[in-house]
Parts: structure tokens; sequence; C-alpha cells
């Protein structure tokens, strides 16, 4: 089985390269918990999602997943600011970025933006497409 822990940890340690990210105080790791900042300020999510995990050959398990950062920022504020922190996620995790030992990125994307309830927070969503490998033991 693949460590979800170790994978997460890596992803974690390349996100932190990027320069314009918001301070610890307004990072929401998966799993921890979290109160978006008052007054409102822009704060971002991780999620891992899993795909799929298979045998394909030579007793290697592969693991596909999805990592996605969300990016909120206060509703009706504007996006500009949404928008250069994706882009700069995104230049850190470019198809091919090899994230730790993992295999290179896949593909990522950005998705289409949203509003949470009550308009309170602008969401852009990026995901990250990737592969890991281990041994079956």
């Amino acid at each position: 089985m693949i460590d979800h822990r170790n994978i997460r940890q890596k992803f974690r340690t390349q996100l932190l390269t990027v320069t314009t990210l918001p301070v610890e105080a307004r990072r929401s790791w998966e799993g921890r918990s979290f109160e978006p900042p008052d007054p409102p300020a822009m704060w971002i999510a991780e999620k891992l999602i899993p795909i799929s995990e298979t045998l394909p050959a030579n007793n290697t398990i592969e693991f596909v997943g999805i990592m996605q950062y969300r990016v909120y920022t206060p509703g009706n504020k504007g996006t500009e600011g949404a928008e250069d922190l994706v882009k700069a996620i995104g230049d850190a995790f470019k198809p091919a970025t090899v994230v730790g030992a993992l295999a290179p990125i896949d593909a990522t994307q950005r998705l289409t933006g949203f509003y949470t309830e009550k308009n309170a927070w602008y969401v852009i969503p990026i995901r990250i497409r990737f592969r890991a490998y281990t041994t079956n033991v």
C-alpha cells in the first residue's frame, strides 16, 4: 500500500517553494482543525484524492492520485490575488516536475472558480495529477 502521509509531506515541501503562499496560520492542512481568518484574508486548503492503486507489472504497485489545493479569497473583492497565487502554485507543480521521489507530475489544471455560501469566499481550485510507485510486499 502507498504511504499517503509521505506523499502529502512531499507535496507540502514543494508547495512551500511558492514565495507568495499565505502565512502558516492561513494554511488549512488536511485533517487538522482550521478556522478561516477573521478579518477575511486569502487562505489555502489541501486535499489528497486517491484515484486508483493497481499492480500493473513486476510486483510494483502504481498509485494514481490528485493533490488539490483550493485558494480562498474574500467574496466580492476581486480575483486578482487568488489568480496570482493559483498561477504560482501551478508553476511549482508543472507537468513533468518531480516531487520528492514520486514519478513526474502528469498534469496540473486550474478549475472553475466558485462562491461559497452567502458569497463569503470565492474559491479557485487547482488539481495536480500524479503517480507514485512502491513494491508490493
